[in-house]
C-alpha cells in the first residue's frame, strides 16, 4: 500500500502490518535476532550479577540481600518488581527489605527537569555558586518523603544561608575558646558536665541536644530525611544559636566560663557529627579545629556517630526554659508589632494561662538568675505582677501556651497613630489576599495550574489570613 526506502505496508487479511526491507538486497524475507532481550532484562539481575554471581564471592555472601533500595515510583514494575522477582529466581530471597522512593525533580514552573527540556540545573554551577553542602542541604531540606522538588538557584541559598549560619556560630565558639583556654583548669565532657555546677540554661541546652539526637535517629529510621533537616536546622538556629550562644555571651566572662565554653564545644561537636551526612564539608573542616576531649577520632566522617544518652536528659530543664523562652518571645512580639524603641525598657505583667502551671510559673519567676535572662533578653524593666490578672487600659498583649505577656505600651507610644499604622498594613494585606482569592476562586487556574503551585497559593491564603487576624486582634487590645 505504501512503498518506502526502509520498508513498506501491506495488508494480510483484515490487519495492516509493516514489512522491513533489506537495503542492499530489498528482500523482506528477514528474521528477528533471537538473543535480543528487552531493556530492562540486565537490571534484573543488577543486585547479584554486580557482586560476582553465579560465584560465590565474598561480596555477594556480604552485601547480599541488602537492606534499601532507592527509587522513583515511575519504574516500580520495570525495574523493583522484576528485580524481586529475579532475587526469588536465582537467590531464594528478596534483594531488598525497603524501597525509597523519591519524588521528581521541577523547575521553578512545576515542570520536571529534563535534558529535551533544556530546564535542569547543572549540580557543578550549584557547587561554583552556593557550595557542595549548600546543595545537599537544600535538596534534602526541601524534598520531604515521596513528594517532588521544584527546584531554582535561587533555593539554594537555603543551605548556603545554613551553613553560613554555622561557619560564624562555630568561629564564636573556637575563638572565645582560644582566647580563654590558659585561663581555665580543663574542659568538660557532657557527661562530665551534668555532674558539674552548671545552671539551668546549661542543662536545658544538653538536654536539648540529646533530644534532638533521639528525634534525628527517629527520622532517619522512617526514611524522613526532609525532617532531618528541619530538626536539625530548628535545633541548631532557633535553639543553640539564638538562645543559648546569645545567653553564653554574658556567661564566657563569669567565674563559670570553664563550664561554658565546655557546654558551646560539647554541644556543637555534637551537632557536628548529626549534621555529617548531609553536609560533610563544612561539618569536617570546623571538626578539624575542636579540642580533642571532644572527639573519638582525628575525622569526623569516621567517627561515631551521636546516641541519645539517658543520663543528659533533663526534661525538668527542657520545660523550664520553653516557659522562659515563650514570655522573652511575646514581650519581643509586642514590642516589635508596636515599633518600641530598643532603648526604651518596659513594665510587664505576667498572666498565667494554665492554672496546672502557676507553681511552676511562680517559682522560675521568684529565681533572680531566671528573671534576669528574661530582663536582659527582653529589654523589660520590671515584672510587676504575677498571677491570675486582667488586663487594664493602655497594655498591649501577646498569649502563648503557658502565660500570657501585658506590657504597659501608653507612655512609649501614640496610641492613635500606632492603630492608623496597623490599620494601613491591614488594608495593604487584605489587598494581596484578594488577589490570591481570585486566582482560587478561577476554575481554570485551579484545574490547569500545577498541584504545586495550586497547594503554595493556598498556603499564602492561611498566612495573609492569620497575620490579618493577628493584628486586628493588637488594635482591639490597643
Amino acid at each position: 500500500l505504501e512503498n518506502g526506502d526502509r520498508g513498506f505496508i501491506r495488508k494480510v487479511g483484515n490487519k495492516y502490518t509493516f514489512a522491513i526491507k533489506d537495503k542492499l538486497t530489498g528482500s523482506t524475507n528477514l528474521k528477528r535476532d533471537e538473543d535480543v532481550l528487552d531493556t530492562w532484562f540486565s537490571s534484573w539481575l543488577w543486585p547479584f550479577s554486580t557482586l560476582g554471581w553465579p560465584n560465590e564471592t565474598e561480596d555477594l555472601k556480604r552485601y547480599y540481600p541488602t537492606d534499601v533500595l532507592v527509587t522513583g515510583a515511575d519504574i516500580l514494575f520495570f525495574w523493583v518488581a522484576r528485580m524481586i522477582m529475579a532475587g526469588y529466581a536465582f537467590m531464594g530471597e528478596k534483594p531488598f527489605t525497603d524501597i525509597y522512593l523519591h519524588g521528581a525533580v521541577l523547575d521553578e514552573k512545576g515542570v520536571k527537569m529534563s535534558k529535551s527540556l533544556g530546564n535542569g540545573i547543572d549540580p557543578l554551577d550549584v557547587v561554583k555558586e552556593y557550595g557542595a553542602d549548600s546543595l545537599r542541604y537544600t535538596s534534602v531540606f526541601l524534598a520531604p518523603t515521596g513528594q517532588n522538588l521544584r527546584l531554582s538557584m535561587e533555593k539554594f541559598k537555603i543551605g548556603s544561608k545554613f551553613a553560613n549560619k554555622i561557619w560564624n556560630a562555630s568561629k564564636f565558639i573556637i575563638t572565645n575558646y582560644q582566647n580563654i583556654k590558659n585561663n581555665i583548669e580543663k574542659l568538660y565532657t557532657l557527661e562530665e558536665l551534668i555532674n558539674q555546677d552548671i545552671d539551668i540554661v546549661d542543662r536545658w541546652i544538653i538536654s536539648l541536644y540529646n533530644t534532638t539526637v533521639s528525634k534525628v535517629h527517629k527520622a532517619f529510621e522512617e526514611y524522613r530525611l526532609s525532617d532531618v533537616a528541619t530538626i536539625l536546622h530548628e535545633f541548631f538556629w532557633d535553639n543553640f544559636c539564638d538562645w543559648y550562644i546569645e545567653i553564653s555571651k554574658v556567661k564566657l566572662s563569669t567565674d563559670k566560663k570553664d563550664l561554658t565554653i565546655s557546654t558551646l564545644l560539647g554541644v556543637l561537636t555534637g551537632f557536628l557529627k548529626l549534621l555529617h551526612p548531609i553536609m560533610p564539608f563544612i561539618t569536617e573542616r570546623i571538626y578539624r579545629e575542636l579540642p580533642d576531649i571532644f572527639k573519638d577520632s582525628e575525622y569526623l566522617i569516621v567517627s561515631s556517630y551521636p546516641e541519645f544518652n539517658e543520663k543528659l536528659q533533663n526534661s525538668e530543664a527542657e520545660e523550664t526554659f520553653e516557659i522562659i523562652k515563650e514570655i522573652v518571645y511575646n514581650i519581643r512580639q509586642v514590642r516589635g508589632t508596636l515599633n518600641i524603641k530598643p532603648s526604651e525598657e518596659v513594665d510587664v505583667r505576667i498572666n498565667i494561662n494554665l492554672p496546672e502551671f502557676e507553681t511552676k510559673v511562680k517559682n522560675i519567676l521568684s529565681n533572680l538568675t531566671f528573671v534576669d535572662i528574661i530582663r536582659k533578653l527582653s529589654k523589660t524593666k520590671n515584672i510587676v505582677e504575677v498571677g491570675k490578672i486582667e488586663k487594664v487600659s493602655g497594655e498591649a498583649g501577646a498569649v502563648g501556651k503557658y502565660t500570657s505577656v501585658l506590657v504597659q505600651v501608653s507612655t512609649l507610644i501614640d496610641t492613635q497613630k500606632e492603630k492608623q499604622r496597623i490599620q494601613k498594613e491591614i488594608e495593604r494585606l487584605k489587598g494581596i489576599l484578594k488577589g490570591i482569592e481570585a486566582k482560587l476562586s478561577n476554575p481554570n487556574f485551579v484545574e490547569k495550574a500545577p498541584q504545586e503551585i495550586v497547594e503554595e497559593e493556598k498556603e499564602k491564603q492561611k498566612q495573609f489570613s492569620k497575620m490579618i487576624k493577628e493584628m486586628e486582634e493588637i488594635i482591639e487590645k490597643l
